[in-house]
């Protein structure tokens, strides 16, 4: 399938702290998927907000490095890069302290892309979080439109203010993948099957919520499915949920389901379809978490790994 990918939100330095032990690497949701497009060798152009510092460096060779094309006016030399200390608990799950500065120069992002995803802070973050949600209605007549909250709490300010903001980009959404923390913040005592039926009936054909080691639940407009997680060692959950995303996105561009004009055939995937698409994904963040920091699968790893 031709066209390209447009993946639009926040990149950062994730400062990483276990113990006494203080790494840092490219991270931030959008970044994170993007990385993962381009590993899985799918053409994929990126627009964020990083500083010309040292810090802003490590990024731009991260995503050269993995086949991630940088959008004009990403790189604002008065702004400094942002970062996040991402501290892991001995089972290797990272709670955030944000340091964001965040805008975009939307006006650089192209408006005939076959897929645009965007996700987390940069949707939901002022100033630059209403210019992504324009960005997502505009192109909506051209492209599949993929969206994950992975909200962040210490960040995104009260849930009253962040939770229409979440509703309305799944309004807009194709796809919709959350994980069942996200449901716990933005819902409290509502179980992930609620949620992911509500979603549905507002707009995506296919929303996925995400539950670690227990799996995926998903909802597409003909059926509702569980499908189990892929076994794995974790080393850390960094990027898991984003590589999840960018396997969805992936497994939709092999199935010949991207772009406006193929809704039709997306709202009538099958449930077996679907449950390839959960596979195909859940695999994709299984090799994510057997290893530290955010490091998303290659094409080949995938291949050596499952077959395809």
């Amino acid at each position: 399938m031709d066209g390209r990918a447009v993946v639009v939100g926040e990149a950062l330095i994730d400062v990483v702290q276990q113990g006494s032990v203080t790494e840092e690497h490219a991270g931030g949701s959008a970044l994170n998927v993007a990385v993962a497009l381009g590993r899985l060798d799918r053409p994929v152009d990126f627009l964020t907000r990083m500083g010309e510092d040292d810090r802003g460096a490590v990024l731009r060779e991260h995503l050269r490095a993995c086949g991630v094309d940088l959008l004009p006016k990403s790189v604002v030399p008065s702004s400094p890069t942002s970062t996040a200390v991402a501290t892991l608990d001995t089972q290797g799950v990272a709670s955030y302290q944000f340091n964001l500065d965040w805008d975009v120069a939307i006006e650089a992002a192209p408006m005939t892309p076959l897929v645009v995803h965007a996700s987390s802070m940069g949707t939901v973050t002022p100033p630059g979080g209403a210019k992504v949600a324009d960005y997502m209605q505009r192109t909506r007549d051209r492209a599949t439109i993929s969206y994950d909250p992975n909200t962040r709490a210490g960040i995104m300010g009260p849930v009253d203010r962040v939770r229409p903001l979440v509703e309305r980009l799944v309004g807009l959404s194709d796809v919709v993948k959350a994980s069942t923390e996200d449901i716990a913040w933005l819902y409290p005592g509502s179980s992930a099957e609620e949620v992911v039926r509500r979603w549905s009936q507002a707009g995506p054909y296919l929303v996925v919520i995400t539950d670690g080691e227990n799996g995926a639940l998903a909802a597409t407009r003909q059926t509702l499915l569980q499908v189990p997680a892929e076994p794995a060692t974790v080393v850390d959950t960094i990027g898991a949920g984003d590589t999840f995303s960018a396997g969805l996105i992936d497994g939709l561009w092999a199935q010949n389901l991207l772009s406006a004009h193929r809704r039709a055939q997306l709202a009538a995937l099958s449930r077996d379809d679907a449950a390839r698409l959960l596979v195909h994904a859940g695999r994709a963040a299984a090799i994510t978490v057997s290893r530290a920091g955010a490091r998303p699968p290659t094409r080949q790893e995938m291949i050596e790994a499952y077959g395809a």
